[in-house]
């Protein structure tokens, strides 16, 4: 007897997100293909009938087109945890960069831990316990790691914005007590290097805060006031110096470095777009507008920074 009749041939085998199961499942891809047969047995392919689906679990069968619906799917959500895996990773930085900065000279003021429950919640909408700040910088301070290994999960994902603004968080916390010593000086420096942040665009982000460079140490000759500037990259520390002005010999020392004036003290900024390259940028109210400079072109502001 000669008939048509269709013979299904599995072609491909995986797994995908099955629209009954709800989760990811084992799949057959089958192709249906018309025959002519002789006694039952297919002689002469008379083309394709089609093909479909089968899920290997509830065996549930779907047009093909499903397997690229399911792989839109795994997309959405895989860019999804990615996000909020990177918000996680991205809020922690914040919070360990801020640690770092309170820790460095191996004292917690109040100040700090005030400076820093305000500008998270600023900068993340939410809050932070004192005493889980406090508690969290002395295990930091114990563990002795360093810089790079808080950030290694989270700065090659950081685009420039991201970068400033833990520069900025970290910024708040060494102005808290109005004085930018030595070891936050050196960690500001570290932080720069290691987010690989240009210094132009951070140093617009510092001189908010103090009149410093990020690239050197400014030093003061004890005998004569003389300043004097060297890059942080030569580790100055301990070694010696003859002075331009009088020709003495000083050592270089945290009690050699020249004393910095806070510009201002102001606990908050704010968001504005930058008046040229219209990014929004987060510059100091209290300090004069001709005196702000956007974080990203560099670029002087002249339009009023808006009330808070």
């Amino acid at each position: 007897m000669i008939r048509t009749r269709g013979v299904e041939r599995t072609i491909k085998r995986g797994r995908f997100l099955c629209p009954t199961c709800k989760e990811k499942c084992k799949y057959k891809l089958v192709k249906v293909e018309r025959y002519v047969s002789v006694h039952v047995i297919p002689v002469i392919p008379k083309g394709t009938a089609g093909n479909y689906v089968e899920c290997q679990s509830c065996k549930g069968t779907f047009k093909k087109s499903v397997l690229a619906l399911a792989k839109r799917q795994e997309k959405k959500v895989s860019e999804e945890v990615e996000e909020q895996v990177f918000e996680a990773q991205y809020k922690q930085a914040i919070k360990n960069v801020m640690f770092l900065i309170m820790t460095a000279d191996r004292v917690i003021e109040e100040s700090e831990v005030q400076h820093i429950m305000l500008v998270y919640k600023q900068l993340t909408g939410e809050d932070l316990q004192a005493q889980n700040i406090k508690r969290s910088g002395i295990e930091m301070a114990m563990q002795q790691k360093k810089l790079r290994d808080y950030l290694s999960d989270i700065y090659p994902s950081l685009n420039l914005q991201g970068k400033m603004k833990v520069l900025q968080s970290a910024m708040e916390v060494a102005s808290a007590d109005g004085r930018f010593q030595l070891e936050e000086q050196q960690m500001i420096h570290d932080l720069v290097k290691v987010l690989q942040i240009p210094v132009k665009n951070a140093n617009c982000t510092i001189q908010q805060y103090f009149d410093v460079d990020v690239v050197n140490i400014a030093f003061a000759c004890p005998h004569c006031q003389r300043p004097t500037r060297i890059k942080h990259s030569l580790k100055p520390i301990g070694k010696k110096k003859k002075c331009k002005g009088c020709q003495q010999t000083y050592q270089l020392s945290r009690d050699v470095v020249k004393p910095t004036s806070l510009i201002c003290g102001v606990g908050q900024f704010v968001t504005k777009p930058c008046d040229v390259c219209e990014n929004q940028i987060h510059i100091k109210p209290g300090i004069a507008i001709d005196k702000q400079r956007c974080t990203y072109c560099c670029n002087e502001q002249t339009r009023p920074i808006p009330e808070t």
